[in-house]
């Protein structure tokens, strides 16, 4: 066996000796040097006016107290070149509404939950707009105490959308304020609607299913909801003040269903980094936020 191939081997032996090692050591030469993505999170609660008009239950229209609570997650996608933001948003509505006489009532309880990815745009006036697409759903169901026949009437609907941001922050004195618009519209999807006269006991007790999730687009479902917030900083966190309106509605099978929303909000806004990245992350070379 000649020097060569003695030389060979050694190398051979060094490599799966310490390879693991050296790869290891780039790695976390890497990961020295990786981008932080921080979490902005946020937690917050509304008040305000809720409007409902469903002819399955009623031929009146119904008004009331709304009151909510909503969580939202942004956070820069671990892909995209840091150009990317993924959010994730819960909210949970009830209201008690009323017809103009008085003598009905309805109660009303909605679950939404939306996932968008976004592309950022940076613009030098250190305005940044996020647009991009969005898949949301929606559950819930609205009960007249007034009927005996059919007093219940179930929402649920899965719909893909567009979906956008404008975030500005203004320094008064050295103070940040920030300030963001955003908005949802779904433009195609699906949703449950019975077909008209049809009880639930024809469906879910019968079997009579048939026709009762639609194809649905502007011709007869529109969602759409407008959200302003103001985050004021304390301390590592912020104050989140803000105004937000969602108009719902659908018309299949001669029944026609409208709900208007408008409702306050105020919350706490935070930024964080994750447990795994402090793991991860020596010394960061910089970090980049989805939202600030």
């Amino acid at each position: 066996m000649g020097i060569r191939q003695y030389r060979s081997m050694f190398i051979l032996m060094m490599f799966f000796l310490f390879g693991k090692n050296i790869i290891q050591a780039v790695e976390r030469d890497k990961d020295s040097v990786k981008i932080v993505r921080p979490v902005v999170a946020s937690t917050y609660f509304s008040v305000g006016n809720n409007q409902v008009y469903d002819t399955y239950l009623s031929i009146n229209r119904y008004s009331g107290l709304n009151v909510g609570i909503g969580h939202e997650r942004m956070r820069v996608a671990p892909f995209g070149a840091g150009r990317l933001a993924a959010r994730h948003l819960f909210e949970v509505d009830f209201s008690t509404t009323r017809n103009r006489p008085g003598n009905g009532m309805m109660i009303t309880g909605m679950f939404d939950y939306s996932f968008g990815l976004y592309r950022i745009f940076r613009l030098p006036c250190k305005l940044k707009l996020l647009g991009g697409g969005e898949l949301s759903t929606n559950v819930g169901g609205i009960y007249n105490l007034r009927n005996s026949n059919n007093p219940a009437a179930a929402k649920a609907s899965v719909n893909a959308g567009v979906s956008g941001m404008a975030v500005y922050t203004w320094r008064v004195s050295g103070y940040p304020i920030t300030f963001r618009y955003s908005m949802s519209l779904p433009f195609i999807g699906t949703f449950f609607c019975p077909g008209y006269g049809q009880t639930y006991y024809e469906m879910f007790s019968l079997g009579n299913t048939k026709g009762i999730v639609h194809f649905g687009s502007f011709h007869n479902q529109f969602d759409m909801s407008n959200m302003f917030t103001v985050d004021f900083p304390v301390g590592r966190s912020a104050v989140r003040i803000g105004y937000k309106n969602r108009l719902r509605s659908t018309h299949q099978n001669h029944l026609v269903y409208k709900m208007y929303t408008h409702v306050f909000t105020v919350g706490i806004a935070t930024e964080f980094v994750t447990r795994s990245q402090r793991r991860k992350v020596m010394s960061a070379a910089s970090s980049i936020s989805a939202f600030y």
